[in-house]
């Protein structure tokens, strides 16, 4: 991955944080984002259900 396609990257995560920070219900825009996170794994054969992160 070159320099610039690593900012690209980087520059739309900042944008999606930005977007939760803003959004007049939090919960329902992390859903949509997972939901559009979820879509692009799966289109690159990831098994998202694989992915998990524990809590206490």
């Amino acid at each position: 991955m070159t320099d610039k396609e690593q900012a690209t990257t980087i520059i739309a995560r900042y944008m999606d944080l930005l977007r939760i920070k803003t959004a007049r219900n939090m919960e329902l825009e992390v859903d949509n984002q997972l939901c559009e996170a979820r879509a692009q794994l799966q289109a690159l054969g990831v098994v998202v259900e694989d992915l998990t992160i524990k809590t206490e």
